[in-house]
């Protein structure tokens, strides 16, 4: 049932972003054509919004395969406005080159930019540090991001990954980011949780286990 509706509200959907996209091509005056262009932003939301709904709903299963995390962590970062330049990223230096995951690739950098994409609006004009360390005594992988934001509140830290749960202001975000971040970590067998950051602002922190690919694994024995 969940996949019917998504489906047919996503298709009178993208009908309407697609006329008024052409709509705004197509008309002269300034006023009207920014009238069309908000159309096609707000049906373009609620596409998106009802796409997310669907995989949190129904996420199906992770097609794992091996997956660079350097690839994995750009591909994260690309997918947030306005993150190019201002995400440090941290690799611990007895990790390798460019070790190699397996994780369904697409739907982990899409975890990783829901939280870096969090992480961006809370630090302002900040920079957000992207740390990567693999942790005794399981050999877990941990990535944390780190805000130097205002932080949350007792009660955001409580239900930031409720559905449609924002502190923000009205009209900033669908509230859906962190709820579906977990889901595909969720996927994954892993984890992820918030907590405050060491010097303020907000970290959250994911952690994989079982994320070695095969020829990582040989790698290691052969080191």
């Amino acid at each position: 049932m969940t996949a019917g509706a998504a489906h047919e509200l996503n298709n009178p959907l993208t009908v309407i972003r697609g006329r008024a996209q052409l709509l705004a091509d197509q008309l002269a005056d300034e006023r009207d054509k920014h009238t069309a262009l908000q159309i096609a932003k707000a049906s373009g939301d609620l596409s998106d919004l009802v796409t997310a709904m669907h995989e949190i709903a129904r996420p199906g299963r992770a097609e794992r395969a091996v997956t660079p995390l350097r690839g994995l962590l750009r591909d994260a970062i690309a997918q947030v406005e306005g993150a190019e330049g201002r995400v440090d990223l941290l690799l611990p230096v007895g990790l390798a080159e460019n070790p190699e995951l397996l994780v369904d690739g697409p739907r982990m950098s899409r975890a990783l930019a829901e939280l870096l994409r969090n992480a961006t609006e809370w630090a302002g004009d900040g920079n957000v540090r992207l740390r990567v360390q693999i942790e005794p005594p399981d050999d877990r992988l941990v990535i944390r991001i780190e805000d130097d934001g205002p932080g949350l509140s007792s009660k955001a830290m409580r239900h930031a990954f409720d559905p449609f749960f924002s502190e923000r202001p009205a009209g900033r975000r669908r509230g859906l980011g962190l709820p579906l971040a977990k889901c595909l970590v969720e996927l994954h067998a892993g984890t992820v949780r918030l907590e405050p950051g060491e010097s303020g602002g907000t970290t959250a922190v994911v952690t994989l286990h079982g994320w070695r690919a095969a020829t990582e694994r040989e790698a290691e024995r052969a080191a």
